[in-house]
């Protein structure tokens, strides 16, 4: 269903305004659509996003867009027997820290980079 609250966009990726939206309508999606030559056109969609019920897949069709993720850095301290260390946002932390947790059995201080979205692990 579509929330007049998120951002959409056509399926070939044209900017899609919504301006309303009155669920008891079989064409219940009211917005535009910004063409490529800067021009915008009225459209109406179902529920869905679906453009027409003849042709279910079409590039009218709405899509969420989705932001960029997030990234963060982070170091982390790998040891023998399959054990992993805490994540320091410095790699000299990350090195300090390996130095009193297990040196012996310390097999590389490494840079790991993860791509999140706000709100994903917090489960």
């Amino acid at each position: 269903m579509i929330d007049i609250n998120k951002k959409y966009q056509t399926r070939d990726g044209r900017e899609v305004v919504i301006y309303a939206v009155y669920p008891e309508q079989k064409f219940a999606v009211h917005g535009t659509i910004k063409q490529r030559d800067g021009s915008c056109n009225s459209e109406e969609w179902m529920i869905d996003g679906t453009y027409t019920m003849a042709f279910p897949i079409t590039d009218h069709n709405l899509i969420e867009v989705q932001e960029p993720p997030e990234e963060v850095t982070v170091w982390i301290n790998f040891y023998k027997r399959d054990v992993v260390g805490r994540a320091f946002f410095d790699k000299g932390d990350a090195q300090h820290d390996a130095c009193f947790t297990d040196p012996e059995n310390l097999i590389a201080t490494k840079r790991v980079t993860i791509q999140y979205r706000p709100g994903e692990f917090d489960e």
